[in-house]
């Protein structure tokens, strides 16, 4: 091994020199930003547990990371936008193993710790069987609209500005059904600093677009078609927000109000007894609008609520193993529209699918459908 034994082997050089070689190669620019991502994500994991270089990784260190990697995995069959699959388990494995290969034929250490035994065994197994997922149907889409739609205008006639909380979830079973949006590029990720939901000024109305930090972790943009547009316009109108950082989603649960206000005013300069006593002359709500201090948005389990109520008094009861439309599955159900109405790239650009193979494969039961057609009329008469 040529390395220098008073120096280490640093991470980001390995990979960065590896990137460079597999794209000489001429590899896809698609799989050059996958094992960017997988790679760095990797690296940050090992650092914060004390490996800085490849000298010091052994064999339990990736059986560590590939006992979190099905953790991962696991955390999806709760919440189909949370985790990984676990076939996405094993291509990152498989992506790291590869770049610790390559380290090894270019001198850079001795042995690739993530082929032994002990490592691999630890990643969950990829049946090969096809995920049920679910996606709202045009009936049930049809039906959460009607619902939401009168409830909103029935809440406006009896409380005119402060139905608040009927036009706020109007809003958002629209966004959800037509924008594309991922869950936790609306609302907030309690896990995630950086998902703190949507404010208006990632809104664009007159332009029907939507500014969200994408699964990436890079901010993209979002399609907002005219289907949602009413309802955010009413929404807002509705809510009076007094700045343009105000959340677009937000909480209405108190005690999350009380602290956000608690923390905000004091900020601000004011002492424990005067936030107490302005508290008690005033609305929690009124407090931070007059403050500026904005609440945070509805978290994703939020969202997930809202939307088992609202199915529930709806009388909606999809096919499958939830009882109440999911919010990935309108997503998948806007997908599954376009693949249908304007064919895959349509679905790809939606959806914001980096590489056209994630699109193909979410929506090839379409094609193994069509082609299904097409060979019945060729063979009609045997």
């Amino acid at each position: 091994m040529n390395a220098d034994p008073e120096r280490g082997i640093d991470f980001d050089s390995a990979v960065e020199a590896f990137l460079d070689a597999k794209q000489k190669g001429n590899d896809s620019g698609n799989y050059r930003a996958l094992a960017e991502n997988v790679l760095g994500r990797w690296s940050e994991w090992l650092q914060r547990r004390g490996v800085d270089d490849l000298e010091d990784l052994d064999s339990q260190n990736m059986r560590r990371y590939a006992q979190r990697l099905r953790q991962r995995a696991r955390a999806r069959e709760s919440d189909p936008e949370t985790g990984i699959t676990p076939a996405s388990a094993r291509t990152y494995y498989a992506t790291i193993s590869g770049f610790l290969t390559w380290c090894v034929e270019d001198e850079r250490i001795t042995t690739n710790p993530a082929l032994a035994r002990r490592a691999k065994s630890e990643l969950p197994q990829d049946s090969g069987e096809r995920t049920t997922q679910q996606f709202w149907s045009a009936e049930n889409r049809t039906r959460l609209l009607r619902f939401v739609d009168k409830r909103a205008h029935d809440a406006i006639d009896e409380k005119g500005s402060d139905a608040t909380g009927e036009v706020r979830d109007r809003a958002l079973v629209r966004v959800l059904a037509f924008s594309g949006c991922r869950t936790a590029e609306i609302a907030r990720d309690t896990r995630d600093d950086r998902r703190q939901g949507l404010f208006w000024n990632d809104v664009d109305l007159e332009g029907g677009s939507l500014r969200v930090l994408g699964k990436t972790q890079e901010w993209q943009d979002a399609q907002l078609p005219r289907q949602t547009r009413s309802a955010l316009d009413r929404h807002r109108t509705v809510q009076q927000p007094p700045t343009d950082k105000w959340p677009v989603f937000p909480t209405a649960h108190a005690p999350t109000l009380y602290q956000r206000a608690r923390e905000g005013l004091s900020e601000r300069g004011l002492a424990g007894k005067e936030v107490e006593t302005l508290l008690k002359e005033k609305d929690v709500e009124e407090v931070l609008r007059e403050h500026e201090i904005a609440p945070p948005n509805l978290t994703k389990r939020s969202v997930r609520r809202i939307l088992r109520e609202l199915c529930e008094e709806a009388g909606i009861d999809p096919e499958g193993a939830a009882d109440y439309l999911q919010a990935h599955g309108a997503r998948r159900g806007l997908g599954d529209t376009l693949y249908r109405e304007r064919g895959p790239g349509a679905a790809q650009r939606a959806l914001r699918h980096e590489d056209p193979q994630t699109t193909a494969k979410a929506y090839q039961h379409i094609d193994a459908g069509d082609l299904a057609e097409d060979v019945s009329d060729v063979f009609e008469n045997e």
